[in-house]
């Protein structure tokens, strides 16, 4: 098993809830139709390519979107989790930590890895972790009283906002085409050209983890718009609670945001603290005339 860690910050602040949207069942995806498979292993390089740009983009992953391309039956949570722990943005297979120990330095050092915030509906409270010791990434709960697509959203809105992250490319992967269109939008609201803020249909993710193409194709077949609730919720919150074991939480990292050692990513760095801290200056934006609301995110 992948040694994973966390930082749990808790807070009595929280957001304005809203309904955040008016789903359009005849949304068309920023990415066009749901391709085939055959057609997203053709089209896979293309994707890889936005992935290894000079200046590395944040990703953001509609967690149990990507479950259901993979057939939710078979990935749960934990395991997209690990996929997502032993991903490199440079080639679709993944590598065990034993594999890579017996790699040199030289060598590792070309396995970029990608700076992941993966967005989960559900879990105790709304809150950010670190995930993975050797490479880490933010497993973000949206909390039982808020939704995973309004995270993404804000998300958005953030790293268009900060200092910190405004120059940074933005990658979302999610086959939700009203999400999609809000992520647009969203990064639209701060001046962002289309070419640095991509939304990808998560097949193509699926592929890169290293999904088998023939696999992926029979359990597409799967694919429920809606599949049941409780089943979601049960998976997340097994995710929750293994992050959450004091077996796998280093007592040493409470501090580690601060520390230079600490690899991690410094726009994850500041997301993580952002909305760990209760995600200060989220506010709505406007409405769109199709009921979608957009954020902005003031000092």
């Amino acid at each position: 098993m992948i040694l994973l860690f966390c930082i749990i910050l808790t807070t009595s602040m929280s957001v304005q809830i809203v309904n955040s949207y008016a789903p359009n069942p005849r949304a068309v995806h920023p990415n066009g139709r749901i391709p085939s498979t055959r057609e997203a292993v053709r089209k896979i390089p293309s994707v890889q390519k936005e992935l290894c740009k000079t200046v590395p983009p944040v990703i953001l992953i509609d967690g149990n979107n990507i479950r259901n391309s993979f057939g939710f039956q078979a990935v749960g949570a934990l395991d997209l989790t690990e996929m997502l722990s032993l991903w490199s943005v440079d080639g679709s297979s993944r590598q065990s930590e034993e594999e890579e120990e017996e790699q040199d330095e030289s060598t590792l050092s070309k396995l970029r890895k990608p700076a992941i915030i993966c967005v989960w509906d559900g879990g105790t409270k709304r809150s950010s972790y670190w995930t993975n010791s050797r490479d880490p990434y933010l497993s973000v709960f949206s909390g039982s009283q808020g939704n995973a697509d309004d995270i993404i959203v804000q998300c958005c809105a953030y790293l268009r906002s900060h200092e910190a992250t405004v120059n940074r490319p933005i990658v979302i992967f999610t086959s939700d085409a009203n999400l999609g269109n809000r992520c647009k939008m969203q990064a639209m609201e701060e001046g962002t050209t289309e070419a640095t803020c991509q939304i990808y249909h998560s097949i193509y993710l699926c592929l890169a983890l290293g999904g088998d193409d023939h696999t992926i194709s029979s359990r597409r077949q799967e694919f429920s718009a809606d599949w049941e609730r409780q089943e979601r919720r049960t998976s997340v919150d097994k995710l929750e609670n293994f992050l959450c074991d004091k077996n796998h939480v280093s007592d040493i990292i409470s501090s580690a945001e601060n520390d230079d050692e600490f690899n991690g990513d410094k726009a994850l760095k500041s997301v993580n603290k952002w909305i760990n801290n209760g995600m200060n200056g989220i506010a709505i934006g406007r409405v769109t005339n199709g009921g979608s609301v957009l954020f902005k995110v003031g000092n």
